[in-house]
């Protein structure tokens, strides 16, 4: 069963820009290595209800949950997820289904 990975960014730190702008160069590639696929990456986002403002959303989907547990705890993942944590606030959550 298919596996989306949904994550919003908050770009809270300008100064850092630079830094998570390394870490998207970076992680579509490995992302793609590992069988994901980018079904949306956009700052186009308009609220519906519920006072939710991130500045950028993405949902990603695997095959399946090993295939997105595969790539979560890669090497190369590993090596570069750092960038992110260091300059944005993310939240991610992981869901199955058609």
């Amino acid at each position: 069963m298919s596996c989306y990975f949904i994550v919003t960014i908050d770009m809270d730190q300008p100064d850092k820009l630079e830094i998570y702008q390394e870490y998207v160069r970076k992680v579509k590639p490995i992302v793609e290595q590992y069988g994901g696929e980018y079904l949306v990456r956009t700052n186009q986002i308009q609220e519906v209800f519920g006072g939710w403002h991130p500045d950028k959303v993405l949902v990603l989907r695997f095959k399946d949950r090993e295939a997105f547990d595969v790539w979560y705890h890669s090497k190369e993942y590993a090596e570069i997820k750092d960038l992110r944590t260091q300059s944005v606030t993310s939240k991610g959550i992981l869901v199955e289904g058609v």
